[in-house]
């Protein structure tokens, strides 16, 4: 499925690749988070957060196509969006998702390219629950969430949600949307969500 990137003119010009990532990946990784303003990393991190240190990048950065899987949207060879899918220790059939997209490619449907790549993987892998747990005031990604079917509940200034393939709306899972996980990286035109 292609999508086109919402730039100021309007014009398609960007296309992304969508790839799972590994632990070869943690430089660029790293860049990505590290490259984040100081209000996407507060929606992301749910507090303020003006620095990364180890601590909070190490975990990020340990992929192991097990217990953590990441998605990874690159253009031109640049990371600029990851979901990360973490086994929960509880329930193994449970994965918490979180995402992040590089500030100039928020709001251009990066973010639900990787909902549904990430997804898609998940089910594939058996996997029949994802959670989410995102700040209040992320706005954009509730919107995001809630078309995916997702219905998040609040409490304490947070939102948390659980997906499954059987709960999403029709049109919404995610072997409708996107191609094969065998496939070693998933091309689309990135477009506005």
């Amino acid at each position: 499925m292609r999508h086109q990137l919402a730039t100021d003119d309007m014009e398609p010009t960007h296309h992304a690749e969508l790839e799972r990532l590994g632990r070869a990946d943690a430089p660029a990784i790293r860049a990505l988070y590290m490259g984040l303003g100081d209000s996407s990393r507060t929606l992301r991190f749910g507090v303020p957060m003006p620095c990364l240190d180890d601590r909070v990048l190490r975990p990020l950065c340990d992929v192991d196509d097990d217990r953590h899987v990441a998605v990874g949207a690159r253009m031109d060879g640049t990371l600029i969006g990851i979901a990360h899918r973490i086994r929960s220790p509880l329930d193994a059939l449970l994965h918490d998702v979180a995402f992040v997209v590089a500030d100039p490619y928020q709001r251009r449907g990066i973010g639900s390219l990787l909902f549904d790549r990430i997804a898609l993987e998940a089910v594939s892998d058996g996997i029949v629950r994802l959670g989410f747990h995102i700040s209040g005031e992320n706005r954009a990604m509730a919107r995001l969430l809630a078309r995916k079917g997702v219905c998040l509940r609040y409490r304490g200034g947070s939102g948390e949600g659980v997906w499954s393939p059987r709960a999403a709306p029709s049109g919404h899972r995610p072997e409708s949307v996107m191609a094969p996980p065998s496939s070693p990286a998933t091309s689309a035109w990135v477009g506005a969500a």
